[in-house]
């Protein structure tokens, strides 16, 4: 993840107010509903039919915060996210690190 952030961010021609998909709302949350429904299929698990693309957002926010691992992590991924409020990011969007991450952190800090 920390790799792909670095390539994103000296990726040329892409300024920061430049826009990376054109979708509607409407169309994303179509997006990921088809998306879930097909994996609910796949894996006969009913939970991925209620998937949002905000569901989406706050995974991608706690993966990359923790992806990071910086002082300045928080800051960065606001930004990245469009979020403008530190409270509502932290308290609403900012989860605990899955429980992969979380074996990966492990194992690189010597723990397991």
């Amino acid at each position: 993840m920390k790799e792909q952030m670095v390539m994103l961010k000296n990726a040329r021609g892409i300024r920061k107010d430049d826009e990376l998909i054109q979708a509607t709302g409407r169309t994303v949350r179509r997006w990921v509903s088809r998306a879930g429904e097909e994996l609910a299929e796949k894996l006969e698990d009913d939970d991925w039919c209620h998937v949002s693309p905000h569901d989406l957002r706050r995974t991608w926010a706690t993966t990359t915060y923790y992806a990071l691992d910086s002082h300045y992590a928080v800051d960065c991924i606001m930004r990245w996210g469009g979020w403008s409020d530190r409270d509502t990011f932290v308290n609403n969007y900012l989860g605990r690190e899955t429980d992969e991450l979380a074996v990966e952190m492990m194992d690189e800090a010597n723990l397991r």
